[in-house]
């Protein structure tokens, strides 16, 4: 028995990865999420998630003040007037709940790329280069800034559960920063040029 082509089954379709499609728009290589889940080292997980998050910082940048061009993605970060976390900030592109967490992340990566002796840095160890108090100040500004992002409200028990893995926790809050810089620059559209 013969099939007429009409009854043959559709060619797949191909599917983009969804994150594909948010690092695409911030002008990332598409996969590099992937890459960051897949990192076996804290050490390089923190490099590459700062990485990310710096990409997203100038993705805004760049929506907000397209005609500066590309010369606001060499702006310093943490500058206190001129950076790039207080520029956002003033023309509100960056939340409050934001600030903090890409703050440890931009300190902690500062520390990690610029003493080799942390190649093997441990984001669960307790050392005198990473005390215990450091490491709940890092997770705290990382949670709350998941939390707020994702506006949950969750229990003692859960956010103990939640910061209880450092790594997914990272990853998920980077993910939801990709997301909400898509968001914000899908909804910003520039004052369009009328010829009069």
């Amino acid at each position: 028995m013969t099939t007429h082509p009409a009854d043959a089954p559709a060619a797949p379709v191909v599917i983009t990865h969804v994150l594909g499609d948010f690092e695409l728009r911030v002008g990332m290589k598409q996969g590099t999420m992937d890459h960051l889940r897949a990192e076996d080292s804290d050490w390089g997980r923190v490099v590459k998630a700062h990485g990310i998050a710096e990409a997203a910082l100038n993705a805004r940048l760049a929506g907000r003040f397209p005609e500066r061009g590309p010369g606001v993605r060499r702006l310093p970060l943490m500058h206190r007037k001129t950076g790039k976390l207080a520029l956002l900030a003033s023309v509100g592109w960056l939340q409050a709940h934001e600030t903090p967490f890409l703050t440890v992340l931009h300190r902690l990566r500062s520390v990690l790329v610029h003493d080799v002796s942390y190649l093997d840095f441990d984001l669960d160890e307790n050392s005198a280069r990473w005390s215990a108090g450091t490491r709940t100040r890092f997770v705290d500004a990382v949670f709350d800034s998941w939390h707020a992002s994702n506006k949950l409200n969750l229990n003692v028990d859960w956010q103990e559960a939640e910061k209880a893995d450092i790594r997914f926790l990272l990853c998920a809050t980077i993910w939801r920063f990709i997301y909400d810089t898509d968001e914000l620059l899908r909804g910003h559209r520039p004052p369009s040029c009328s010829v009069g």
